[in-house]
């Protein structure tokens, strides 16, 4: 396996946890300031960090079902 693609996945999965926590410090100051919950916000920043999570699953598990050697 090619270490610098295994090395690019782990970071963009890095990337999206720390664009989550970044984001949930957001949502937290928008609450107690504005004292409400930013709805649409929350379900579009979380919405496309999970679609990103899971293209890189699958993309995991056919590499390794197929054994796909870059």
């Amino acid at each position: 396996m090619n270490k610098t693609k295994d090395g690019h996945i782990k970071r963009i999965v890095q990337g999206i946890f720390i664009y989550w926590i970044v984001m949930i410090i957001v949502y937290l100051l928008t609450f107690w300031i504005k004292d409400s919950i930013p709805d649409t916000l929350v379900q579009v920043t979380m919405g496309g960090g999970v679609v990103e999570l899971i293209c890189t699953t699958v993309i995991e598990v056919f590499k390794k079902k197929y054994e796909v050697e870059e």
